[in-house]
């Protein structure tokens, strides 16, 4: 039983040392050395800096022409609430008081810009 053991190893090894220097089906392709050049130009580590050197150009150029488009906007400050003490001086006598003031300031406006 051994011996069938051994001698199945022995075939699976010399199937596997013939089979690796005997390709059972190949298939060739032949290509140009213009389709090689031409298809790792577009890989090299050069094209691809180039590449985005040129898209940065790109958004460069895009947000110049978009800063002559008018902008607006608009603000609005819903709630600005002030709880202080004012020094107010009397008339009368010339003596300091401290008065508490409450103010609440609110706002809105629109604001448009041209270059």
């Amino acid at each position: 039983m051994s011996s069938k053991l051994n001698l199945g190893r022995i075939y699976v090894f010399v199937f596997i040392l013939l089979s690796s220097h005997f390709p059972i089906q190949s298939q060739v392709r032949k290509i140009t050395i213009d389709k090689v050049i031409d298809s790792l130009v577009l890989v090299s580590p050069k094209a691809k800096i180039e590449n985005l050197n040129f898209q940065n150009e790109l958004l460069l150029f895009e947000n110049y022409k978009k800063s002559f488009l008018p902008s607006l906007s608009i603000n609005f400050n819903p709630i600005s609430f002030n709880r202080s003490y004012r020094v107010l001086q009397k008339p009368e006598d010339g003596s300091y008081s401290y008065v508490e003031d409450y103010s609440n300031n609110s706002s809105i406006g629109p604001q448009y810009d041209k270059k």
